[in-house]
């Protein structure tokens, strides 16, 4: 599906567990998809480049946790 962003299948994987559960950690992303911390770090860093992903700040202590950005435009916070 985003592929005509030019986003590889990883990019796309990562974006689908934000959608699915925000607020999540790199460490918690590279559990549940079996990728080293190093790696999704660079996705991440991509995909905030791309304006798909921000970091959460919804809630205290949430530093380090990241969202899509859709959800952040749904609430109004871009």
């Amino acid at each position: 599906m985003f592929d005509v962003l030019g986003l590889a299948p990883l990019s796309e994987e990562v974006y689908r567990a934000l959608l699915h559960a925000p607020n999540r950690t790199i460490g918690a992303l590279a559990t549940e998809l079996g990728e080293g911390k190093d790696r999704l770090e660079g996705v991440i860093a991509s995909l905030k480049d791309s304006s798909l992903v921000r970091e959460s700040t919804e809630r205290l202590g949430a530093r380090g946790r990241f969202r899509t950005a859709v959800r952040a435009m749904e609430r109004g916070r871009l």
